[in-house]
Formats: structure tokens, sequence, C-alpha cells
């Protein structure tokens, strides 16, 4: 799981990054398309191999299950510069009208 979790603080990381530095969606595609890309790469090949690895009954192996079944969505903010890495901004705009 740290393994896992090291991959994805690397990606806010680099959000955080283009946020401070106020870079317009082409320049965050950009640094997407250069830094967040590889990153990806290895996290998706480390989640290939840990499948193999792990039960998949486990929760360490549902959750890379879950993970792997989700990548095509996970991929799709490296695609687009406007787009965020989370919905956590919408989530909690909606959360008064679900509570």
């Amino acid at each position: 799981a740290h393994k896992a979790i090291s991959f994805i603080s690397q990606l806010y990381k680099l959000e955080t990054h283009a946020k401070n530095k106020q870079l317009s969606p082409q320049a965050r595609y950009q640094l997407r398309q250069e830094k967040a890309l590889p990153i990806l790469m290895h996290f998706k090949a480390w989640l290939d191999e840990a499948s193999d690895k792990v039960t998949t009954a486990s929760y360490i192996g549902k959750a890379i299950k879950y993970t792997l079944n989700q990548w095509p969505k996970l991929m799709r903010y490296s695609e687009d510069g406007e787009l965020g890495i989370d919905n956590n901004i919408t989530e909690r705009d909606i959360r008064p009208f679900t509570t």
C-alpha cells in the first residue's frame, strides 16, 4: 500500500506545483504529459505486477483490482489540462444536497 500511496503522492505534488505556478490549461497538459505520464506508467506496471502476487480477497487485492478496472478513467485527467486530478470540489459542492 505504501508504494501505491507514493505514486499517488507524486501525482498530487505535480498538481500542487501546477496550481501554485498558476499554469494555464495548456501548460498543465504539457506538465502532465512530461511528468505525470511516466509516473502513471510506473504505477500501472506496479499494479499489474502486484495483482499477480496478492490475493484478490485481501483489502490490497481489492484496491488493486478496483484501480486497474478504473484505469482508463484515471488516465483521462492527463489528456486535458482543464480537468482536475480528482472530483473533490464537485463532491464538496453537492454534499449539502445529499445529506
